[in-house]
């Protein structure tokens, strides 16, 4: 992109590229002010914002708990209230002894209990029941709505577990349905709880439970003008909300929040068809949780007022910048407007103009040093040339010529092997085959041959392998049609096979196997794919593959796999030449990209 970009400024006229070159410096400066006083205002209106929200949902949380610590205290009732603790543990003595006189005595106290708790309730809003469930789960108390059932059907529930366990400490239940009434037609409730117990004895007596409507909360959020409150028990349930939101919802929410603060968290919902921000607060006394959330567009209102006018002032100095921008880049460019044509005609290629101007200005030492450069260009261009086509054909004739004497030295101690270790029977066909070899590496007139001949060349030198180490290698040849009649470069496939034998099978692995795959691209170009499944190479060792100077030049032509992909790239340009993949323990694959030029 950024190459582009230059180039494209590269092919502007001078003129604009002061014009564009003056704006810049109005627009750059007045866009980064604009754009670090809009920011400066969001965060400073996003502070605000927070603090405010804070403050909502702490003095929601307060009168929630304000409502919870009061019920507290009247669960403590049993243990103060001489007459219900009193009559809890006559009951508790009537169950374990429990004659004709007991149940007379029962009545009378659960009378009196169904009336205390009947007077409990007009002591705080919301209550909607209050109740004992002694140990026998025999249940006495009341409820403004229908008949306790007698017998405990709570003993089951968490929430009742726990107000056992805690051993006297107050439970919240936080929401749940309501199963302790007749026809309670699954009545949501809150029930707050404690364990009592005997002062003298430490003997269980009963759990006191006080019943509070969830509705009692809805007065402690009333919904603010531009925002909406939600208020969630410790578990997650939904107590109140202002706006449609669900318990899964709700959690995503907290999860996604950012901590700014001891039990406050920064929250962000994208999930309705505006953007909302808030604060979300955790209570430390109950754990319920209160969110409060208000729309983007809402809080940016009012700063959009201030971000159009500064849009405005902008675009005004902008306008005089561009009028002031054109008069200036016009009064400097009008000088060097030829010699700028003259430019763009030596950058395509035109070396031989040169510039008439004889100012004694800096335009006119600018023309004299543009001619001296076309000069000096020409030269050096041509001497490029020259060099070049030297040293490719120098190149082209030393690979081709290139035979490793230790490789023809090796060779030849295994026919020497051979012929002792058998009575000659093999020696003919081994010595025809190496003839074919030195055959083909020894004609250094040509300079291109058909892919037949190469595959033959690769075959013999494996057949010559094959009886040298005494073991088979697999290799297969697979070819497009037409192929194997397309011109290559001569030893362009031998040296890969040669390093995938050595090198690719070195560790021993039992799949001596080697893939030579010869297919036609869709750019009409050659592709000949060399895979072995052996010890595999490292990314390291694949790029110093192409890049050592004398990495495994020890086989029968000396030539590495840099070598080879610096004459396909002389031959043919950049866009051609090998490419090597390779995973480690699975094997390596090299790839050889050269025109399609059949025979």
């Amino acid at each position: 992109m950024f190459g582009l970009v230059r180039g494209k400024w590269k092919d502007l006229r001078i003129q604009s590229k002061f014009f564009i070159t003056y704006l810049l410096l109005a627009v750059i400066p007045l866009s980064g002010f604009g754009v670090a006083a809009y920011i400066i205002a969001v965060n400073t209106l996003e502070q605000k914002a927070n603090n405010s929200y804070r403050v909502i949902t702490s003095q929601i949380n307060y009168n929630v708990d304000a409502v919870l610590r009061g019920i507290d205290r009247m669960t403590i009732l049993p243990f103060i209230d001489q007459r219900i603790y009193s009559a809890m543990t006559k009951l508790k003595l009537t169950t374990d002894t429990y004659t004709e006189e007991d149940f007379q005595t029962e009545k009378e106290i659960e009378k009196e209990m169904r009336t205390y708790f009947t007077s409990l309730q007009v002591l705080h809003e919301g209550i909607i029941a209050v109740y004992m469930i002694m140990d026998n789960d025999q249940v006495y108390g009341y409820t403004q709505y229908s008949n306790i059932i007698s017998h405990n059907t709570l003993k089951e529930q968490a929430w009742f577990q726990e107000t056992i366990l805690r051993d006297g400490g107050f439970v919240n239940s936080g929401l749940r349905l309501e199963t302790q009434f007749y026809r309670s037609n699954e009545k949501k409730t809150i029930s707050l709880a404690r364990h009592v117990k005997q002062v003298d004895t430490n003997e269980s007596l009963g759990v006191f439970v006080v019943d509070i409507d969830p509705y009692i909360f809805n007065f402690s959020a009333q919904q603010p003008r531009d925002g909406y409150v939600v208020i969630a028990d410790q578990y997650g349930n939904i107590i109140h909300s202002s706006l449609p939101i669900d318990k899964e919802s709700m959690t995503e929410l907290m999860d996604a929040g950012k901590v700014i603060g001891p039990n406050m968290r920064s929250i962000q919902w994208g999930a309705r068809s505006e953007k909302m921000v808030g604060v979300a607060s955790t209570s430390e006394y109950s754990g319920w949780m209160t969110l409060y959330l208000t729309s983007k567009k809402a809080l940016y209102q009012d700063l959009s007022h201030i971000s159009n006018l500064a849009i405005g002032i902008i675009v005004v100095i902008l306008l005089f910048s561009v009028i002031l921008a054109g008069f200036v880049a016009r009064g400097v460019a009008s000088p060097i407007k030829r010699l700028s044509r003259l430019m763009k005609k030596v950058q395509n290629g035109d070396f031989h103009i040169f510039s008439t101007m004889k100012q004694k200005d800096e335009i006119g030492l600018l023309s004299d040093s543009f001619n001296s450069m076309v000069i000096e260009l020409t030269q050096l261009v041509e001497r490029i040339k020259s060099e070049e086509e030297s040293k490719r054909k120098a190149e082209i004739d030393a690979l081709r010529a290139q035979i490793n004497p230790h490789f023809i030295y090796n060779t030849l101690s295994a026919i020497k092997m051979m012929a002792m270790m058998q009575n000659a029977n093999d020696i003919a066909k081994v010595l025809e085959i190496f003839i074919h070899l030195m055959k083909y590496c020894t004609r250094s007139d040509r300079k291109w041959v058909v892919l037949q001949d190469e595959i033959e060349f690769i075959k013999d030198y494996v057949a010559l392998l094959e009886r040298r180490y005494m073991k088979q290698f697999a290799i297969t040849y697979t070819s497009d049609a037409g192929a194997e009649r397309v011109w290559v470069i001569p030893f362009l496939i031998q040296p890969i096979v040669e390093n995938a034998i050595f090198h690719g099978l070195d560790s021993g692995n039992s799949n001596h196997k080697i893939e030579i795959l010869m297919r036609r691209g869709d750019a009409c170009d050659l592709f000949i794919e060399v895979r072995d499944y052996g010890t595999g190479m490292s990314e390291e060792k694949v790029k110093s593959l192409l890049n050592a100077n004398d990495e495994y030049k020890k086989g029968l032509s000396g030539t590495g796999l840099k070598n080879i992909h610096e004459r396909i790239a002389l031959e043919f340009g950049k866009p051609y030449g090998l490419t090597i993949k390779s995973v480690i323990g699975e094997g390596t694959i090299v790839t050889i990209r050269v025109p399609w030029k059949p025979e």
